[in-house]
């Protein structure tokens, strides 16, 4: 958290913000400008002051954490942010490189805190804030940002833009004698009662008045400079005049100093936006530039805190550092300030100064820069950024290629901080790093000891061929010993592998992709269902309340999805993850969901056996009364025309979308006597005495267990439970009866052109068949009980899950095409995307592969 400032003067948005954030609920509070892009209007000290005060204290009992952004953070650095809060809650960092995973542990472990404030200072984009917003289902966020459109639709904006003319008065005469009404009038004209301005203008008065100088002999000189390019009422609406008000009035504090100081104030341009700068950095760059000793840099420091013109901060325990608010760093960084030529130099007198640090380095060649000391993290975080701003761009690509700059950045900071290093090159081949660290990062987690860590670092890297090189001679010179890979790693380029996301729950239940295999729907056992974007960059959690998601449903025209949670709740969100409605079902716990083809329609059944047919808005369509018990299942036809339901009995009926019952299913055959010889359990069982399968049709029919439609709603085939599958006509009549399946377990998937189909067994092979009832192929070689079929989305191939941790790909005519190992733990699911161009892999390491 940020210190308090001194002398603040109280604004009246305070009271405002304070309540707002002291409300009941949770969600996002945002302070923005109604001025987009303009920066200086006191959003961040508002935000400090409300944190401080005794109300947000007490309402917020699990703490106030802060996180600053800025301009320049992307990808890997957020999601350094989001792991720098979920380790001072825990105490134990995690190693997220992505930033919508890091968010979602640092949400996790907040609420494990209670009821959390979690600010997020000065964001630039809702790219940005989208991994933080995981925290706002349970706790309270406050974000300040001068971008309006950089808030999540539903956060509660407050406008923060000048200051009232009373206030700016206040500001204006902090700690000086009373001064000439007028004069002070007009010095708030020029300043447009922009508190930025209105606090260098005071420093620069107050510095004048501690010399000697009248107050308003110094004000009317602050005037008369001002006026002479400043308009007498600054319209802050307008950009250049923003632009020029900034300039002259930092130029105006500058007079204050002498040459020699105005040139160590202009070199802190080179440092970036946004970043606390240690005073040990601070005195590195000026003892580079001009022989500054410690004494002489903390002094001037402390000089340019008297003026304004930086903040320094020196909390209990931390070294001393200044931060330069972003609007005069602009200022200082433009063509009349610093200068693109002066800023490469002061940037390789900073980075020469700091090789100076590296024990025993020999200045005739490059610097050994993983051998800088680790108390200084400003270096190790930013060191790229000075050699990329230096224009040293062969260092730069040097230390990206070298094995012992990564074991080093990845020991001391993680593997997203080696993430961040990577995204600042272009080059091909630091690329194809950065895609082999994306893959591996969920594995480059930190082990029992650093040495153990390290070879698993270079056994990774090892795997891209333009890194061998290196890895072999940092094995050989730090006598490391590693695991070479033989062949390609399972994860490696070889199996298409985009992306491993892991989460931190204890189990992922279930996968769905929305049609157009943009997005994918992930629910897990302790509650909560997130949207991602296949790229891992976007995570939309859904507000579920805590609830355990038991099912997820996706619209098939992929416009908004259902989720079933809780014992008794259905809610509808749009894709985006906003709610649209809650389904109020009143019949105890939902046990299936399921959608119309167009989205007109959703049906629902409980443990009950109530089914009600339902409109996307939430209202009640309709009841479904069997007549046959409880229902105990049901599926729609593709079209939306009608629906299945079977029983608890295991009979299976038809229904209009009305709610009308059409037919019940009924077998023309049954075996209605007791077996008196082993020829007829053998019969009955589908074999007979020379082990030569008979028709199934002289079997008893156990309870229909599971139902499917065909994809142009012309048939459907019912799974009883002696393990036949039965084929029927829409207009009641049995097409089929296919057999050959023993034990439990069984399944089937329709192709979606309807004409073939699989069948299963938890034990035994997996057989095809033609849409007649005729065998197309049998499935052999899988090891362990068959979990899961699917077919993939143009029926030219399936999926086979089986307990051996495997997933075979096999053709529709019974070819095997590929075999997908090297998973960790049991797979649980496959889904296939629209396209058919991937799949994605759910494993009990609580991982998705893709």
């Amino acid at each position: 958290m940020p210190d308090r400032q001194p002398g603040w003067v109280r604004r009246t948005e305070l009271d405002d913000v304070v309540s707002t954030l002291t409300m009941r609920g949770s969600g996002t509070v945002g302070l923005t400008t109604g001025l987009a892009g303009a920066g200086g209007f006191g959003k961040t000290s508002l935000a400090v002051e409300a944190c401080h005060s005794d109300e947000v204290r007490k309402r917020f009992g699990g703490g106030v954490i802060w996180v600053t952004v800025g301009r320049d953070r992307a990808g890997a650095d957020i999601a350094a942010l989001a792991n720098d809060v979920t380790e001072a809650v825990l105490g134990v960092r995690p190693e997220f490189s992505s930033p919508e995973q890091a968010g979602h542990r640092m949400a996790e472990a907040l609420a494990e805190r209670g009821r959390v404030l979690l600010v997020v200072d000065d964001v630039w984009s809702l790219r940005q804030l989208r991994p933080f917003l995981a925290a706002a289902v349970r706790s309270r966020v406050l974000v300040t940002t001068r971008l309006p459109r950089a808030l999540p639709p539903k956060a509660i904006a407050m406008i923060v833009d000048e200051m009232a003319p009373r206030v700016a008065v206040q500001v204006l005469s902090r700690g000086l004698p009373p001064m000439n009404p007028g004069v002070v009038s007009d010095l708030v004209g020029l300043t447009g009662r922009w508190p930025l301005l209105l606090s260098l203008v005071n420093a620069r008065l107050r510095d004048e008045h501690g010399t000697g100088t009248n107050a308003d002999v110094a004000a009317r000189r602050a005037a008369e400079r001002l006026g002479r390019t400043v308009p007498a009422v600054l319209d802050v609406t307008v950009a250049s005049q923003r632009e020029t008000a900034v300039l002259a009035t930092v130029e105006h504090g500058l007079e204050a100093l002498g040459a020699f100081d105005r040139a160590r104030f202009l070199e802190l341009g080179v440092f970036p936006e946004d970043v606390e700068i240690p005073v040990t950095v601070v005195e590195l760059l000026w003892r580079g530039t001009a022989g500054l000793t410690s004494k002489q840099a903390e002094r001037l420091c402390g000089r340019l805190q008297d003026l304004s013109l930086v903040s320094m901060r020196h909390a209990r325990g931390t070294t001393p550092s200044i931060t330069i608010h972003d609007v005069v760093r602009s200022a200082v960084r433009s063509e009349g300030g610093l200068g693109k030529e002066r800023a490469e130099a002061a940037n390789r007198d900073l980075l020469d100064e700091a090789r100076n640090l590296i024990p025993d380095d020999d200045l005739t060649a490059d610097a050994e820069w993983w051998r800088l000391p680790r108390t200084v993290p400003y270096l190790w975080n930013h060191l790229l950024f000075h050699l990329s701003e230096a224009r040293r761009y062969r260092e730069l690509e040097s230390l990206l290629h070298d094995v012992r700059w990564f074991v080093a950045r990845v020991r001391a900071f993680g593997v997203a901080a080696a993430e961040a290093d990577l995204a600042l090159s272009t080059s091909r081949s630091v690329a194809g790093v950065r895609r082999l660290i994306d893959r591996s990062a969920h594995l480059l987690t930190p082990f029992e000891s650093d040495a153990v860590s390290t070879a698993n670092l270079l056994a990774r890297l090892y795997a891209f061929p333009p890194m061998r090189a290196s890895v072999e001679r940092y094995s050989q010179e730090n006598k490391t010993t590693f695991l070479r890979a033989r062949w390609p790693l399972p994860d490696d380029g070889a199996t298409c592998l985009l992306r491993t996301l892991t989460s931190a729950t204890r189990r992922l239940n279930e996968v769905s992709i929305t049609p157009d295999g943009s997005r994918f729907v992930v629910h897990a056992r302790d509650g909560g269902a997130q949207i991602w974007k296949v790229d891992g960059t976007t995570r939309t959690t859904l507000a579920t309340h805590g609830r355990p998601v038991h099912e997820v449903v996706v619209a098939p025209d992929g416009s908004w999805l259902v989720t079933r949670s809780g014992s008794r709740k259905v809610q509808i969100w749009g894709i985006g993850g906003t709610e649209r409605a809650v389904l109020r079902t009143g019949t105890g716990k939902l046990v299936a969901v399921v959608a119309a083809s167009d989205g007109s329609w959703l049906a629902t059944l409980s443990a009950r056996g109530k089914g009600r047919l339902w409109n996307p808005d939430g209202s009640r369509r309709a009841a479904l009364r069997s007549g046959t018990g409880k229902l105990a299942g049901l599926v729609a036809a593709p079209d939306g025309s009608w629906l299945a339901t079977r029983s608890a009995a295991g009979r299976v009926a038809l229904w209009s979308p009305g709610g009308k019952r059409r037919l019940v299913l009924r077998s023309r055959v049954r075996v209605r006597t007791k077996p008196r010889r082993l020829e007829d359990v053998l019969r009955m069982r589908g074999w007979s005495q020379e082990d030569e399968k008979v028709s199934g049709r002289n079997r008893p029919i156990g309870k229909v267990s599971e139902m499917a439609v065909s994809p142009d709603g012309s048939w459907l085939a019912t799974l009883s439970g002696d393990g036949s599958v039965r084929l029927w006509g829409v207009d009641g009549a049995e097409r089929a009866v296919l057999t050959g399946h023993t034990g439990t377990g069984s399944g089937m998937r329709i192709s979606p052109d309807g004409s073939w189909l699989a069948t299963w067994a938890s034990t035994g092979p997996v057989r095809l068949w033609e849409a007649d009832g005729r065998q197309r192929a049998v499935l052999t070689g899988h090891v362990g009980t068959v979990r899961q079929v699917v077919i993939a989305p143009d029926g030219g191939w399936l999926a086979v899950l089986s307990g051996d941790r495997s997933v075979r790909l096999w053709e529709a005519d019974g070819a095997e095409r590929a075999a997908l190992t090297g998973h960790v733990g049991t797979v649980r699911q496959v889904v296939i995307a629209p396209d058919g161009g991937w799949l994605a892999v759910l494993s009990g390491d609580r991982s998705v592969r893709l």
